[in-house]
């Protein structure tokens, strides 16, 4: 992170309903899923990884009637200390962490709340390589199952088929929620795609990664995956990233990531590997983005509460 300069990331969440016992429809908005983590008190809002090194934690949060802000926080014990050097006087000065901390590091995502059950919300999230916004789902995700246990009469619904149970009454199911990010696509990867000539399309999944291969196990499997190829790509006038969208939403319960090769209109061959589920390329110049500058503060790494210069930027670009 730059000391006066943010980049951010457009993307559309929204929430799922998923029921063991059919496809359930949804039943909440983004806005409701985030009042019900909101339940949870500050220490309930963390999630180790890493065995307990790393620590991605909700450290403010605030909703409003139109926007939620949401200021995810990375505590992170496997990074080195830090080093500054001062090449002028010839100083050099190590910082050395204590036994249980990380190294601390934050980003602001700003939710916009104009949206309904069937239409997803527009999130702008600020870039940060350890804290993916596949990560800060993840996280989201699991605490609206721990959101469960305060509020479970929001996970249960009358079914929606009219049927009554044993007394008589209104039949009820219970539901999951899952938050679904996905990225808004830059137009230079529409550009490439549309106007190139796509080689493969490899999906994979490591559902069965370590299972056995043979008798012994000596063997294990690391993934597998299926390659599909664009009929007379040549030719087509089809809309290329439409397309894949399609494959990405019929096939993301079976492969997590898939590994697009194509040729550019340049000619240039390249292989983006873009995760399934939130549809986003690797290339962090395929997902649209935004520059945040001229603040007239210095910019931290971390923060303890929202810092209102940089959401006040990022606001502006739900209009922009």
């Amino acid at each position: 992170m730059k000391k006066n300069e943010r980049i951010v990331y457009f993307y559309d969440v929204k929430i799922s309903s998923q029921s063991a016992s059919f496809d359930a429809p949804n039943t909440i908005s983004v806005k409701d899923a985030l009042h019900l983590i909101q339940k949870l008190d500050e220490p309930s809002r963390r999630r180790a990884v890493q065995k307990g090194l790393q620590t991605i934690y909700i450290k403010d949060f605030k909703i409003s009637a139109d926007k939620a802000v949401l200021l995810v926080n990375k505590s992170d014990q496997t990074i080195s200390d830090p080093v500054f050097t001062n090449l002028v006087e010839g100083g050099r000065r190590v910082i050395e962490k204590y036994e249980n901390e990380g190294q601390d590091f934050s980003i602001h995502m700003v939710i916009s709340l104009k949206e309904s059950l069937d239409s997803p919300a527009l999130a702008i999230c600020e870039h940060n390589s350890g804290l993916s916004v596949l990560l800060v789902q993840r996280v989201l995700n699991g605490l609206l199952r721990q959101a469960k246990r305060l509020a479970p009469e929001k996970y249960e619904w009358i079914h929606p088929d009219g049927s009554k149970d044993a007394k008589g009454n209104p039949k009820k199911y219970k539901v999951n929620y899952k938050f679904e990010f996905t990225g808004h696509i830059s137009e230079e990867f529409a550009n490439d795609l549309n106007n190139g000539k796509i080689h493969s399309i490899e999906l994979i999944t490591d559902k069965n990664e370590h299972e056995a291969f043979d008798d012994s196990g000596h063997v294990t499997e690391k993934y597998s995956s299926v390659t599909l190829s664009v009929v007379n790509d040549e030719e087509s006038t089809v809309d290329k990233l439409k397309l894949l969208k399609q494959v990405f939403d019929r096939n993301k319960a079976d492969y997590s990531k898939a590994k697009v090769r194509f040729k550019s209109p340049e000619g240039t061959e390249r292989t983006v590997e873009i995760d399934v589920e939130t549809q986003v390329p690797n290339i962090e110049n395929y997902v649209k983005k935004a520059k945040l500058d001229s603040f007239d503060e210095i910019l931290q790494a971390s923060y303890e509460s929202i810092n209102s210069k940089i959401v006040k930027k990022i606001t502006a670009l739900f209009n922009a």
